[in-house]
């Protein structure tokens, strides 16, 4: 397969691990039993913070967003290598590098502190990424072949 394909299948997927992020972790967190009353612990704590009352749930949601707009920009640029692989495989592996890092270290994080849903959708991820770094480079060296 083209890099270009292997990096929408990328885009998309991590499109469905930002909806799933998003609905699972931060805007349904649990709302009883020991989780629920760990969680109300969080909003309870409250402390200064640089000028602003803060609490640990304050945190614990503001990062959830965080790696909910990272899984987006991880998507769009996937979703981007992928019309730029088609035009300039060459000029897209530097970026394609950095997406393939990005993809290795989310798995590595979701297997050691998550569960099943991340850690299948993760590795996924790499399994894409790590296919369109191959084919990127294929086609660049096509194209370096080509142009020689």
């Amino acid at each position: 397969m083209k890099a270009s394909t292997w990096l929408r299948l990328l885009a998309g997927i991590m499109v469905f691990f930002t909806f799933g992020h998003t609905m699972g972790g931060v805007l349904n967190p649990p709302a009883e039993g020991p989780a629920g009353q760990a969680l109300d612990v969080m909003r309870r704590a409250r402390f200064p913070i640089m000028g602003f009352e803060r609490s640990y749930w304050d945190f614990y949601r503001g990062f959830g967003w965080f790696v909910s707009l990272e899984f987006v920009l991880f998507a769009l640029i996937a979703y981007h290598l992928s019309v730029m692989s088609r035009r300039n495989p060459r000029a897209a592996m530097p970026l394609m590098v950095t997406l393939e890092i990005g993809c290795v270290v989310t798995a590595i994080l979701s297997w050691l502190y998550f569960f099943s849903a991340p850690i299948v959708t993760s590795i996924l991820a790499v399994v894409c990424s790590t296919a369109a770094l191959a084919a990127l480079a294929r086609e660049a060296r096509a194209e370096a072949a080509i142009s020689a």
